[in-house]
């Protein structure tokens, strides 16, 4: 096979020479290893500075598949389970009608979106639980900033990170989703040195891309002391740090420099304090013409990472030796004839069940793409269900890729986590295959679990975290009447089984809290009466905290 690429290589280059001096567009094929499965655009929206869409990101629910497009007014809910045939389902729309960045971010069922450089924008959540009909926003403010660049969340500990923005554009600004998601509240706001780009977040450590001044890595396990690893700036082709994703357990380190010209970089991790220059790689489509393509994002799926370029589309690499990489597939979503900036492939999405891989385009929208190789794992789902004195946990996969096992793993605070049990992989297989097993030994209260999945060669990869509540037999709160007419009475009633110290509060859909009480519970049935009456015909979320205690409850307000 590399005989077979490095004679195609000569031959290509010599056609490019040739066909050059014709004065003909370029002739290297739009693709390699790769199928077109389908594509989404509209002239007709709008454009700024010759763009239309930004990034996109990927979601998956109740066996369809959809994808969330950034546009220029507005972003985009695209149902892509048939890819043939993708179909807009909804426009969502925010206080931001004019933005060419626009990022995404998924935690749970809730989608969390920002606009840059539009002065108005703040962050935005929607329920995406009712697609396919339209996705509902449940929240909208500016009360942490207006203007931000890109998000990133850690769905272990239930972390949004924030950077670019216009109240602490060195970043970041930390919200806190875990068991509210739709009421973040933020928890840290850090001084990096230096503009942040970007994130990249595995366990407690971020990876901050701070455009011309490099990369530096940070211990964010206390948020009021947080350390600087390492800053690692001045290496070869150093450019624009631009975004990056951490490969073989985050081991290494692949980036990107958004400058013309400049090489992906491949840094060691293994040593966090100290990040050491592996390889330089590159795209480079229209050589020896040119060798002026921009690299912009990347993500990765085990050894194999995709890269979006500006002008010379999705670039697939697999990384299964990181100091050398070896490109096995692309797709330009241009085919242009020269580089002309910043148009082009702009984000990638490679976590759907199916595998499809997911590109946008600035000009040409979303590209619905398959890599004709191998891929790894591919998690349908991972639920865990409480029973009468245990937990059942189940999980399917879709495809496997040199699996030996699933380590099924338990946490009492949703960080430290500690493994119970494991169950045998299926190696390698395309068939769909179903898992179960049991913690017959439930911890009291709160209980997160989770799924390490190892490969045979020892990397492994996280699921995300299901939740299970065994207080409910311990502590209900229920509301009366339900639903409850604005104006009158409300009562909540709460039945518990030991003494409780805790803080009843109440949220509208916005994330906004309009109440809040310390309440002591004695053991048995116990009521408060809520102080309703100014409060507007509405869903609202009630919250129940307390120590290890966390249970909520939604009440309704009608005419």
């Amino acid at each position: 096979m590399k005989t077979f690429y490095n004679f195609r290589h000569v031959i290509l280059y010599s056609l490019v020479s040739v066909m050059f001096i014709l004065g003909s567009t370029r002739v290297d094929a739009q693709s390699l290893n790769m199928t077109l499965l389908g594509q989404w655009d509209d002239a007709n929206l709008p454009v700024t500075a010759g763009a239309q869409y930004s990034d996109v990101i990927a979601y998956a629910q109740g066996g369809r598949e959809y994808a969330i497009l950034g546009g220029i007014a507005a972003n985009l809910v695209i149902e892509v389970t048939n890819a043939a045939t993708p179909n807009l389902l909804a426009t969502l729309s925010g206080p931001c009608m004019n933005s060419r960045w626009r990022d995404h971010a998924i935690y749970q069922n809730y989608l969390y979106t920002i606009s840059d450089n539009c002065g108005m924008g703040g962050l935005q959540i929607w329920d995406l639980s009712p697609l396919p009909a339209a996705p509902t926003m449940v929240y909208s403010s500016t009360a942490f900033f207006t203007d931000a660049h890109s998000l990133a969340v850690n769905p272990v500990s239930g972390r949004l990170y924030v950077v670019g923005s216009n109240i602490n554009p060195n970043g970041p600004i930390i919200l806190e989703l875990l068991g509210h998601p739709a009421a973040p509240t933020q928890i840290g706001s850090n001084f990096f040195a230096g503009y942040v780009h970007d994130l990249y977040v595995f366990n407690d450590t971020v990876v901050a891309f701070l455009g011309n001044s490099g990369v530096n890595t940070y211990d964010m396990r206390n948020l009021g002391a947080v350390q600087l690893l390492d800053h690692f700036a001045g290496y070869a082709e150093a450019g624009y740090a631009h975004s990056g994703v951490g490969i073989k357990n985050n081991k290494w380190l692949v980036f990107a420099d958004e400058t013309a010209g400049k090489s992906m970089k491949v840094a060691s991790m293994t040593d966090i304090r100290t990040l050491s220059l592996q390889a330089l790689f590159k795209s480079a489509l229209l050589a020896p013409i040119s060798n002026t393509s921009t690299p912009h994002n990347a993500v990765a799926k085990g050894n194999i990472v995709f890269t979006s370029y500006y002008e010379d589309g999705l670039q697939v690499w697999d990384m299964s030796t990181p100091s050398a990489p070896v490109r096995i597939g692309y797709y330009d979503t241009q085919n242009n004839s020269v580089y002309n900036g910043q148009i082009g492939a702009w984000g990638i999405d490679v976590s759907l069940p199916s595998n499809k891989i997911l590109v946008s385009d600035t000009e040409n929208g979303l590209f619905i793409l398959d890599l004709n190789t191998p891929v790894p794992i591919t998690l349908q789902n991972f639920d865990a269900t409480p029973m009468t004195n245990q937990v059942k946990l189940d999980w399917s996969t879709a495809s496997e890729l040199n699996n030996e096992r699933f380590d099924i793993q338990r946490s009492a605070d949703g960080a430290n986590f500690e493994t119970i049990a494991q169950k045998p992989g299926a190696g390698t297989t395309t068939d769909f295959v179903n898992y179960e097993t049991y913690d017959n030994a439930p911890l009291q209260g709160l209980s997160y679990y989770r799924l390490r999945q190892v490969d045979f060669d020892g990397n492994s990869s996280l699921s995300n975290v299901a939740t299970v509540d065994l207080r409910g037999e311990g502590v209900t709160m229920s509301v009366a009447p339900c639903p409850s007419q604005t104006g009158k009475s409300v009562q909540v009633k709460f039945q518990v089984e030991e003494a409780i110290s805790s803080q009843l509060a109440i949220f509208d859909l916005m994330g906004k809290q309009l109440y809040a009480q310390q309440i002591d519970l004695s053991p048995g049935q116990s009521e408060i009466d809520l102080p309703t009456s100014q409060w507007a015909a509405g869903t609202y979320l009630m919250q129940l905290h307390g120590s290890n205690l966390h249970v909520e409850q939604k009440m309704v307000l009608v005419q």
